[in-house]
């Protein structure tokens, strides 16, 4: 029986693309991208980076995104 390599190690593939198109919109920050997916950060920056895409590092821009990645990290602890 087939099975699908990637379900386990990207999460849900809707999910993961999703956090995809938020990304490249500039909606979701890498951490967002990665929690909303359900990845980890460096799996989210890689599956990025296998598309093509410029993986922007770097800390939140305003009071309430820092906030955002705050509450990212804590979810995941």
């Amino acid at each position: 029986m087939a099975t699908d390599q990637h379900s386990s190690e990207d999460g849900d593939s809707e999910a993961l693309a999703t956090a995809i198109g938020m990304y490249a919109l500039g909606e979701w920050t890498l951490g967002q991208a990665a929690e909303q997916a359900d990845v980890s950060r460096l799996r989210m920056r890689d599956v990025l980076e296998n598309l093509g895409f410029e993986v922007h590092l770097g800390g939140p821009h305003d009071v309430e995104g820092a906030r955002e990645e705050l509450r990212a990290l804590r979810n995941h602890e």
